[in-house]
């Protein structure tokens, strides 16, 4: 709530608080998951009420995330890959990081992707198709989400309202009702111990995500915002709208194990084998990894398997490796 307030004194404009939901997802950079979660979350309130689409916001949050993870070398996918070029003889043993970097300029897919969100939010490139019409939507009627879909926040709760909570204080004359100011000190400081720690621990987000939770709890304890008790109520509360991401998330692994059993990889890349030449090769690189992943709905799981075959066959065909590589990632 402090976070929205803030952002709503300073952005008057729809475009304004887009730009600042495309900052939000440069500046989380370690990973795409509690990139997408912490940036839409924070934000979609405030899109409301500049009357922008739940799609086009989905679209500005999605594809922020994934692209500022694998251009910024401290993120999990980064460490990932780098285990990966390591393993694989790309690069000696423990310089996985920096051979990443060398890749980093020929992954223009990234790129392009995070700078085609800007000219959209600038209305440069036109909405098209559903999108024209989702923005349509919300301009005109003011309805934000699509028809027939549920409101999906975790924060229920209007940007511009102040926090109301009971208390008993002696300063007080019997129950009555204190106003609490929401700080900005308790959104900006759980984040800034999960990148922190995060980055302390060797980019284990997981151990990150603890040691912000704790901190969190500590605060808002300290603060008496909330009770223990509530504050545990409520831990669970925010838990249940990731049961479906994560029901998806273990699919696509099942998904991969099935895929690479049965060779779906190997089978694509041997069937565009014969039509391919050193220039192309990173072109169906592309576009291949490209099926594959919209089929699977994994992305690290394309990685393992695909990985062994690209960089062999690049370097048996002349190509440029890391242009090659930065077409896979």
């Amino acid at each position: 709530m402090s976070f929205g307030e803030f952002v709503s004194s300073k952005v008057k404009t729809k475009k304004g608080a887009l730009l600042i939901t495309w900052v939000m997802g440069i500046v989380i950079f370690l990973d795409d998951y509690l990139n997408a979660l912490t940036v839409s979350t924070s934000m979609q309130k405030i899109t409301d009420k500049h009357r922008t689409s739940r799609e086009f916001l989905a679209y500005v949050v999605d594809s922020t995330a994934a692209p500022v993870c694998v251009l910024i070398p401290l993120s999990t996918w980064t460490f990932y890959v780098s285990g990966l070029f390591e393993d694989l003889g790309l690069a000696a043993s423990g310089n996985g990081s920096v051979t990443y970097v060398t890749v980093i300029p020929f992954i223009l897919y990234g790129w392009v992707a995070l700078f085609i969100v800007l000219l959209a939010i600038f209305g440069i490139i036109p909405k098209l198709g559903p999108m024209k019409i989702a923005e349509k939507r919300a301009e005109e009627m003011g309805i934000c989400l699509p028809e027939g879909s549920k409101d999906s926040s975790i924060v229920d709760v209007d940007v511009a309202a102040s926090v109301e909570t009971d208390a008993q204080d002696s300063s007080l004359n019997g129950n009555q009702q204190k106003k609490v100011k929401p700080k900005l000190i308790n959104f900006f400081v759980p984040i800034g111990v999960l990148i922190f720690y995060t980055w302390y621990s060797g980019i284990d987000v997981l151990q990150g995500v603890l040691v912000a939770l704790i901190v969190m709890i500590i605060m808002l304890v300290f603060q008496r915002l909330m009770s223990l008790g509530d504050l545990f109520d409520t831990f669970f509360e925010g838990f249940k709208p990731m049961i479906y991401p994560l029901g998806i998330v273990v699919s696509s692994f099942i998904l991969v194990d099935v895929n690479s059993s049965l060779g779906l990889t190997e089978y694509v890349i041997e069937t565009i084998k014969p039509f391919m030449s050193p220039g192309l090769l990173p072109v169906v690189s592309f576009l291949a990894m490209a099926l594959v992943a919209f089929a699977t709905g994994s992305f690290w799981g394309v990685y393992a398997i695909t990985l062994p075959i690209i960089i062999p066959l690049a370097e048996a065909m002349g190509t440029n490796i890391w242009l090659a590589v930065g077409a896979v990632l």
